[in-house]
């Protein structure tokens, strides 16, 4: 068992984190590209690819399951329906066709993983992390469950 003093010890005696390697894939958009593209506004967003070696690209993608992957005899609509029916990513609900304007009985809002809505859709883990008991001095014990089911 860590104490929670352990952890911040380690933590800052990190000097320097280690860096990957990356390519810039896009962005961000200068005002006049986004006019050329049709947007009114720029994108301060970036997308970076990290260089991957072959086994941390293999070990990454054993984490996600084949049927939220592609397929190359997907459609647009195969594969919303198939991320629809998922419980692999998160879920998230944004408005029926970004405004929530919507036919009597629906909604006023979707499920994105069912939907072809160009935004992306997002996985994330935690690592739970629970004080045990207070010792002495007053600091924390934590213990970690870093287990992870798939």
């Amino acid at each position: 068992m860590a104490h929670l003093r352990d952890v911040e010890a380690w933590r800052d005696s990190l000097k320097e984190r280690p860096t990957i390697a990356a390519r810039r894939v896009w962005g961000p958009v200068s005002e006049r590209a986004a006019a050329l593209a049709g947007s009114a506004h720029r994108a301060e967003s970036v997308c970076i690819a990290p260089h991957l070696d072959a086994f941390m690209l293999a070990a990454a993608l054993e984490c996600i399951p084949n049927n939220v992957l592609p397929m190359r005899t997907d459609t647009a609509q195969t594969l919303a329906e198939r991320l629809g029916q998922s419980t692999f990513l998160d879920d998230a609900h944004p408005l029926r066709g970004g405004n929530g304007k919507r036919k009597r009985g629906q909604s006023h809002r979707v499920k994105l993983n069912a939907t072809t809505y160009r935004a992306p859709r997002r996985k994330s883990w935690s690592v739970v992390v629970k004080a045990e008991h207070v010792d002495g001095d007053g600091d924390a014990c934590i213990r970690v469950c870093t287990r992870l089911y798939r």
